[in-house]
């Protein structure tokens, strides 16, 4: 006769392994029955507290109540049945770990071999996602490889001989590693092109790996040549652009592109590095100017001087003062001393 579920708190070894040989021998009665391979059907029997007796003879299995996804089994020697949900999930080519491998470990073509697999979400059925890829987790011999395992790898970099203090380093003093992003420190992510024309801040060890306090990055800064007395116009005639190796203030002044037109705000010394905060811009039209007023019109420009009645930089709106009628026109600011009206 059918009996129903029986369950228990814990099952004996015997009743597991009377119950793998159970879920095996539905697996192929189903995939036979329904002409799929026995590794893509899956037996609902996981709960620890299922009890399966011993079988003497075999099996008897048939499809319960007239659909195709409960079987039921049944043993004539014991005089017992039960049935079990099963799923039948479709076969891919996918990818298992051909051996045991640690965490962060760099997946080569030797690493994986390509089978028959479920279909799941996040399998992987290119070798490119995978090769030169990192393991996240420590990963078992035949584990299918599945998206969630695997992680994209860094450059980092390591010393190809002792590097001393104070050399700028080229590129032929450094080798390129990969790495799992999970194994990388901050202080580790480090660009090649960082690194190159940069300055050993001390010592390095042959084959030691970089990291950010070892360097010095090279940049560059506007400096004063001598003296500048503040309210002064910087220009070129008193400023360089220098290289500097290491850390500068964040608002340093670059190069004479970001400078544009400026007094400076305090004493400059030289061997400072030349900060926004050191300088006021200077307006390109100040107040009371005669400015150079260009008027389009149609196919004819005309020019004519004129009084700024307040200041601006290139691109405001001003007030121009006709010097003549004392008419005010409002006028686009375009350059030192010029300005345009269509």
């Amino acid at each position: 006769m059918f009996t129903a579920l029986t369950l228990v708190t814990s099952p004996s070894q015997g009743q597991e392994t009377a119950k793998d040989l159970l879920v095996a021998s539905i697996q192929k009665w189903a995939a036979g029955q329904l002409d799929v391979s026995s590794e893509s059907i899956e037996v609902m029997a996981n709960d620890s507290r299922l009890i399966i007796e011993g079988c003497n003879s075999e099996y008897q299995f048939n499809f319960a109540y007239g659909g195709q996804d409960m079987v039921s089994a049944r043993c004539d020697s014991t005089d017992w049945a039960l049935n079990l949900r099963i799923t039948v999930s479709p076969m891919i080519n996918g990818y298992v770990f051909q051996k045991d491998l640690p965490v962060g470990t760099i997946l080569t073509n030797r690493d994986v071999r390509r089978t028959e697999i479920k279909k799941s979400r996040g399998a992987v059925t290119n070798d490119k996602a995978i090769i030169g890829r990192a393991t996240t987790v420590s990963v078992k011999k035949g584990q299918e490889v599945n998206k969630s395992l695997l992680n994209d790898t860094v450059t980092r970099f390591v010393a190809k001989f002792n590097i001393s203090k104070g050399t700028v380093i080229d590129r032929l003093m450094i080798e390129a590693v990969q790495a799992s992003q999970v194994n990388i420190a901050l202080n580790q992510m480090l660009t090649l092109d960082t690194i190159i024309d940069s300055k050993a801040a001390a010592n390095i060890s042959e084959g030691s790996l970089l990291v950010k306090d070892d360097i010095l990055i090279r940049g560059s800064a506007l400096f004063p040549l001598v003296s500048i007395a503040r309210g002064a116009i910087l220009s070129g005639d008193v400023l360089e652009e220098r290289s500097y190796f290491g850390p500068l203030p964040r608002d340093v002044v670059k190069n004479f592109d970001n400078l544009g037109r400026a007094t400076s705000l305090r004493q400059l010394e030289p061997n400072q590095a030349l900060r926004y905060s050191d300088l006021r811009p200077l307006a390109d039209i100040s107040k009371d100017d005669i400015v150079t007023l260009t008027v389009n019109r149609g196919l004819v420009t005309v020019t004519i001087d004129m009084r700024a009645t307040e200041q601006g930089y290139i691109g405001d709106q001003i007030m121009l003062e006709n010097l003549e009628s004392g008419r005010l026109v409002r006028s686009r600011v375009t350059g030192p001393g010029t300005a345009e009206r269509e």
